[in-house]
């Protein structure tokens, strides 16, 4: 299992604000009022239109953020145990984690388990007292940028795709901001997946000029790995 972000790969992230960088003051104001862990992000198109029009709190327009993770992004999954991850995660793990969460390091649940490795002084400035908040305040406090798989499961998989928890803020690029309800003919039927591209062309059915193309199952298992350069996007 490849466990990077690929760039050529988009990131998802359903709203109803107009935003143009991802300020973690604003995190928990999106669909939950409470104690926020990070930004929400998926796989699914599908599921971001959903998530933006149905879930969402505010009274702008539902969006899709379509984005990328930053080029050597720190990306641990839930699930997969961390001696299992690239050297750069296990690195992370074994020299920035105190000595007692290197019982968790063959573990599969570690992200459960992980708050009774550590200690709170670790966390003493996490803004919120939520046990799930500080899990994901201590792991950003040591270099990790994104948790995969965050929902473990939970989540309606077919709607919405895998979750993808933004830690921090400075390691995704926003490339476009597409209003959900005109791209509702791409949102209908079974998930599509996409690969981002150079150029703006209309997205599938619609009359929407996008970055986004509509990728095959072999085209998802061939990425190049080689970054991809656009114009910045202004909205």
């Amino acid at each position: 299992m490849d466990l990077s972000l690929s760039q050529e790969v988009p990131l998802f992230h359903g709203s109803r604000a107009d935003f143009y960088r991802f300020n973690p003051l604003y995190i928990g104001t999106g669909e939950n009022a409470g104690p926020g862990v990070g930004f929400h992000f998926t796989d699914s198109l599908k599921g971001a239109a959903a998530h933006a029009k149905g879930y969402v709190r505010g009274d702008g327009e539902p969006l899709v953020y379509v984005c990328r993770a930053v080029t050597g992004s720190n990306v641990i999954r839930r699930g997969i145990a961390p001696a299992k991850h690239p050297p750069v995660i296990q690195k992370i793990w074994n020299e920035k984690l105190p000595v007692a969460c290197s019982r968790l390091f063959s573990a599969l649940n570690w992200f459960d388990e992980l708050e009774n490795y550590f200690s709170p002084i670790l966390v003493a400035d996490c803004p919120s007292d939520n046990s799930e908040a500080k899990k994901c305040h201590f792991l950003q406090q040591c270099g990790i940028d994104f948790i995969t798989n965050y929902e473990a499961g939970w989540q309606d998989a077919y709607l919405h795709g895998d979750v993808i928890l933004l830690l921090n803020p400075n390691m995704v690029e926003i490339i476009e901001c597409l209003r959900a309800d005109e791209i509702c003919a791409e949102t209908i039927g079974d998930p599509k997946k996409y690969l981002l591209s150079n150029s703006q062309l209309l997205l599938g059915d619609t009359n929407v000029l996008s970055y986004l193309r509509r990728a095959t199952g072999r085209q998802l298992g061939q990425w190049s790995g080689e970054p991809i350069h656009r114009p910045a996007v202004d909205w």
